[in-house]
């Protein structure tokens, strides 16, 4: 190769030397020494995840004073805790319950006896003044009231109320229907009274009492009640019976045996003016 040749091809090889350089992107890696490695710019998707297992982080926020190590809320073990109450205070509560209705129950007896008394007192003062004003005393006008009861055995009589005039003359209530039941005959009134014409108002009840093939009979209450007018004349004595019975006969239902009579007896020879029952 002349060296005309080799001056013409110099230029060319530097060229293709310096174009090879600028595609490489710099001054070749020198002889021995391995590349950098490319830069990690992609953050793994559990960096920052904790292993598992290891205890949390310094500085991480403890549960609070007293929280309950379980996660239970604190409302909710307090809840608890006053919801359990103790075998002897539920005890003791129970006791003092009972012992109160007992009291109460005791005192509304007493209540009750006190009205039915003050009842009556009113009812025998009502009359009295009215036979002393209106001349009904000196005349001697008398009224007996009795009560009688001829129910049977399938029937309690449990409440008794009469009436006379407007004015209460016995009111009683026996929820058992056995004190009731036992007074088959009962003086109500005796006494003088105003003449002239009376009113007379009597309600009874009964409860069933059936046995048997009458069992049915436990779930029924009677409610009975009834008026009479009659006159009271000077020097003539007035006897009034009021009959709780059975009426009908054999064939009529239980359920509708149950009734009120009056029988009633005008006696002209009258004995003198007795006091009021009960005095």
């Amino acid at each position: 190769m002349t060296v005309p040749t080799l001056r013409l091809l110099l230029p060319v090889a530097l060229v293709a030397a310096v174009s090879a350089f600028a595609q490489e992107g710099g001054t070749p890696a020198a002889a021995g020494q391995p590349a950098p490695p490319p830069a990690d710019t992609a953050t793994p998707a559990d960096a920052t995840a904790p292993a598992e297992g290891a205890a949390p982080a310094e500085g991480a926020a403890a549960p609070a004073d007293g929280a309950p190590a379980d996660g239970t809320a604190p409302g909710e073990a307090a809840a608890a805790e006053a919801g359990a109450e103790s075998p002897t205070a539920t005890t003791d509560l129970a006791t003092a319950e009972r012992e109160y209705e007992l009291r109460v129950s005791d005192l509304e007896t007493r209540i009750k006896d006190l009205k039915e008394n003050i009842h009556r007192s009113k009812a025998k003062l009502t009359l009295l003044t009215q036979a002393v004003t209106e001349g009904g005393l000196g005349r001697g006008a008398q009224v007996i009231i009795i009560h009688k009861n001829d129910m049977g055995g399938n029937f309690l009589l449990t409440d008794v109320a009469y009436f006379l005039d407007g004015g209460p003359l016995w009111q009683e209530v026996d929820e058992q229907g056995t004190q009731l039941t036992e007074k088959r005959k009962h003086v109500v009134w005796e006494g003088n009274i105003v003449e002239g014409s009376h009113t007379l108002s009597v309600s009874m009840i009964y409860k069933g009492n059936g046995t048997g093939v009458f069992s049915y009979l436990e779930g029924y209450n009677f409610k009975l009640k009834d008026t009479i007018t009659f006159t009271a004349e000077p020097g003539k004595q007035v006897i009034i019976e009021v009959v709780g019975y059975e009426q009908g006969n054999f064939t009529t239902e239980l359920t509708d045996r149950p009734a009120i009579r009056f029988d009633t007896q005008l006696d002209a020879n009258a004995s003198p003016a007795a006091a009021p029952a009960g005095e």
